[in-house]
């Protein structure tokens, strides 16, 4: 016998079906907007949306994928539909040229951390992300993200597969020339799936040995002298001689990191997407377009602290190299 429908059961039904269309309706609304324009996901009243889902994306049990994107166990034994690139460690340890515009990881361990920052004279807070990603090899790269990077972090959790569109390869040493070490930061990204992490890459990661370049930049020490500061970042510097781009890394081979090519030209300062700074940096209070020179020099005095030289040891002053303060000021003179 069938089961009785009763008017208000029927009427209940009928509310949460609508609901659910409504919420759907909703949900490919906004999804269909930063499909078309990706810059909106980092907007600040996108905020509480991708906190959300963050939750989705780490909560598996609770929300599974669809069963057509599930991968079995023999498809990620043998690779499954995402290929590690190969190599990408050995060219990291072997200091090799890097084309870092294409290439597939798989992040195996994650974690972070608020740190301040000093630059300019000001205490800056950022969020440090510290990860660990393996390549097509098995071979374990230290990655960090770009400070730009810093909201889109939480979605880089241990089974991450991501597909890097742009980075570069940092060596630093903290002052023992013996003990050399390497990283990749992240510019660009996007997760593309997931997997479980490999049982031979949980625990302590065993790394490979930098290859160790002699007769070349003494890293970690400061060849260019210390950058002094001024009243809107570090303009008063001891080399104004020292042309954009010529010192071959000497004089931004400092706080532990070393460069073979200068830093100007390694990460150029006209890639910079001050925009994206911007939406990062505590201090800014006003449109980019309404930002003075030395408004946007410490943009990009706040961008090199916190993104290139966030690897610096004890203490947290950053002073930036002449070299580069030269090419931010060339970049963005004063007005006058």
């Amino acid at each position: 016998m069938p089961k009785r429908v009763f008017k208000d059961e029927a009427r209940d039904a009928e509310q949460k079906t609508k609901k659910r269309a409504d919420s759907i309706a909703v949900v490919e609304a906004v999804l269909g907007r930063i499909i078309s324009k990706p810059s909106v996901w980092d907007a600040p009243d996108m905020d509480n949306i991708k906190s959300m889902v963050c939750q989705i994306g780490r909560d598996r049990e609770r929300f599974p994928l669809p069963l057509d994107e599930e991968e079995d166990e023999e498809s990620i034994s043998s690779g499954g539909r995402f290929s590690l690139t190969s190599g990408v460690g050995k060219s990291l340890y072997g200091r090799e040229n890097m084309d870092l515009l294409d290439v597939i990881l798989q992040v195996t361990a994650a974690s972070s951390e608020n740190r301040m920052t000093k630059v300019d004279g000001k205490e800056i807070p950022h969020r440090l992300w510290k990860l660990n990603a393996v390549d097509g090899d098995g071979t374990v790269v230290t990655v960090r993200l770009d400070s730009t990077l810093n909201s889109q972090g939480s979605f880089l959790t241990p089974g991450s597969i991501v597909h890097v569109t742009s980075g570069f390869p940092v060596y630093l040493n903290y002052g023992d020339l013996y003990d050399m070490q390497c990283a990749i930061v992240l510019r660009a990204f996007r997760v593309i799936g997931r997997r479980p992490v490999p049982e031979a890459c949980k625990g302590a990661p065993v790394r490979l040995s930098v290859k160790n370049i002699s007769g070349g930049d003494d890293a970690g020490n400061d060849l260019g002298g210390d950058t002094t500061t001024g009243d809107d970042g570090a303009d008063n510097v001891s080399n104004d001689s020292m042309g954009a781009c010529d010192c071959n890394g000497h004089i931004c081979s400092k706080h532990g990191i070393s460069f073979s090519i200068c830093i100007a030209k390694c990460v150029p300062v006209e890639n910079l997407s001050l925009e994206k700074v911007a939406r990062e940096c505590v201090f800014v209070t006003k449109d980019l377009k309404d930002m003075a020179p030395n408004n946007l020099r410490f943009l990009c005095y706040y961008y090199y602290a916190t993104s290139v030289y966030q690897f610096h040891g004890k203490g947290n002053r950053v002073d930036l190299p002449d070299c580069l303060v030269n090419v931010i000021r060339e970049t963005f003179p004063d007005e006058n």
